[in-house]
């Protein structure tokens, strides 16, 4: 930590590191993927074109140039709160405690490492949002400002301690809600849809909203109207599904259920941190019951179907172009 070797922080199980870099910013590879955006925008294209930008923070590990970190003082930070019972009414089919406390958890708990952890972390959001202006400041600055589509997510939330864990890949509400921001053209001001919707539904609303042809066989929705009119009737709800189980958000409502058949439910509105599961009380059956039948009745495995990473794929300016040796007909 800091610089110094001590034999007791070492833990093989625990996944997490933080830390300064001495690099300027504009040596990090996210700076360098949000120049190559910004000189992309320069040019003059005579075809509507797409640009994909991605930033690879705030991904761990969280190691970003000291200036993010002095943004946040270690001894204002406020981490999350976390509810030593949290676990307790979260059973198995056969009555046993469902989850216990991560590695990671035990390991900053025991460490008194809350506060870094959370300035950590909130130094790469700093860092990426940094590198996100870049881009839309050129965008901004560009002929495209006014007719381009824009759309910010991430592809998951994050555990800063909630559930008694760190890092990601579970069903609850600090996994499962991502960043989205749409901005269309003609937009006066920002608008808050109240509304959930799944990031396999982006796709159909690129191409409706693009006026492109109508593409068949497409498991995600356009959620283009609700963008128009927030207010407009939007059947779906935000479904995620994980190697463990699956996450049904509609409205006030979140139904988890795993493999094994453990389930849980929350009503967001009042209790946001997740706290009361309350799916062994009867007066909520039929809420489980509308939001179950979006679970999938069947689960199928991955194929092994790998890529070969290009060499310093990280690096930018990376080909703009889908790798020619690609067969996406084999992923069927």
């Amino acid at each position: 930590m800091n610089g110094v070797k001590n034999e007791n922080y070492k833990n093989k199980k625990a996944k997490l590191s933080w830390g300064p870099t001495t690099d300027a910013f504009e040596e990090t590879v996210d700076y360098k993927v949000a120049y190559w955006a910004k000189s992309q925008l320069k040019r003059s294209f005579d075809k509507p074109f797409f640009m994909g930008v991605g930033f690879i923070k705030p991904h761990l590990p969280w190691i970003v140039p000291q200036q993010f970190f002095d943004l946040y003082k270690l001894d204002e930070i406020v981490p999350p709160k976390v509810n030593s019972t949290d676990l307790d009414d979260i059973l198995t089919p056969e009555g046993k405690k469902a989850y216990k406390p991560t590695e990671e958890y035990k390991w900053i708990k025991k460490h008194g490492l809350e506060k870094d952890a959370t300035r950590a972390y909130l130094a790469s959001i700093s860092f990426v949002d940094a590198c996100l202006g870049i881009v839309i400041d050129a965008l901004e600055q560009s002929k495209y400002a006014k007719n381009t589509i824009v759309v910010v997510w991430g592809d998951h939330g994050w555990h800063l301690g909630e559930k008694q864990r760190y890092l990601k890949n579970t069903t609850w509400l600090e996994a499962v809600k991502t960043p989205l921001f749409v901005r269309i053209p003609g937009m006066k001001k920002a608008v808050v849809v109240d509304q959930n919707v799944s990031l396999i539904d982006l796709y159909p609303t690129l191409i409706e909203l693009s006026g492109l042809p109508e593409k068949e066989n497409l498991d995600g929705h356009s959620f283009s109207n609700i963008l128009k009119n927030p207010k407009a009737e939007w059947e779906y709800p935000g479904i995620t599904i994980t190697q463990d189980g699956t996450s049904v958000l509609k409205g006030k409502w979140h139904y988890m259920i795993t493999v094994d058949g453990t389930e849980q439910l929350y009503n967001i509105e009042k209790d946001p941190l997740e706290w009361e599961n309350l799916i062994t009380n009867k007066k909520y059956s039929h809420i489980v019951t509308n939001l179950k039948k979006w679970v999938p009745l069947k689960r199928k495995k991955s194929s092994k179907l790998r890529f070969k990473k290009m060499k310093n794929y990280v690096d930018a300016p990376a080909d703009p172009t889908i790798k020619p040796t690609r067969n996406l007909d084999e992923l069927n």
